[in-house]
């Protein structure tokens, strides 16, 4: 049992030292209309208008690589299909606001196409919404008629 304890304490320990570069894992940015986002709630949901999920490896506002996810049981690895160089450019837009959606940060050993990176179905549920760089709302990942829709479950800052 003590073993277990010394186990567990040290890969908590291991995971707050960085040793790989860190990526954040995003969906797409998708447009809202400014009137829409003053009226947020917790239970809004938004349809993302995808039937799959598409992701990326962002970075100090570039897009890194898309990437793919394969399932496995419990566990869900994340294999690299193409390397990308594509800043993700500010809204100039009046009439509506681009939301950044990310999953969560994770660290990559190395950014090359056919490169895998696991992680446990769970943490992929989660997911905060951004406008610009202020955090909007905390949300989940939820299925609609068969398309891919986030739910919201807080709002922290309307519009």
């Amino acid at each position: 049992m003590k073993g277990e304890t010394q186990t567990v304490h040290l890969q908590k320990m291991m995971q707050k030292h960085k040793h790989y570069p860190e990526y954040d894992l995003v969906l797409p940015f998708f447009y809202i209309k400014k009137k829409n986002l003053k009226g947020f709630e917790a239970g809004d949901i938004l349809l993302l208008g995808l039937d799959v999920i598409d992701l990326y490896f962002a970075q100090e506002g570039k897009y890194c690589a898309k990437v793919k996810l394969e399932n496995h049981s419990e566990t869900v690895k994340i294999c690299i299909e193409a390397l990308i160089k594509e800043t993700i450019v500010p809204n100039n837009s009046k009439k509506y606001e681009k939301i950044y959606c990310a999953l969560g940060r994770l660290q990559c050993r190395k950014l090359e196409v056919g490169h895998k990176v696991e992680l446990s179905a769970v943490e992929l549920n989660n997911v905060e919404l951004f406008l610009a760089a202020k955090k909007l709302a905390d949300a989940k990942l939820v299925s609609v008629d068969d398309e891919i829709a986030i739910e919201i479950t807080e709002v922290k800052h309307n519009g």
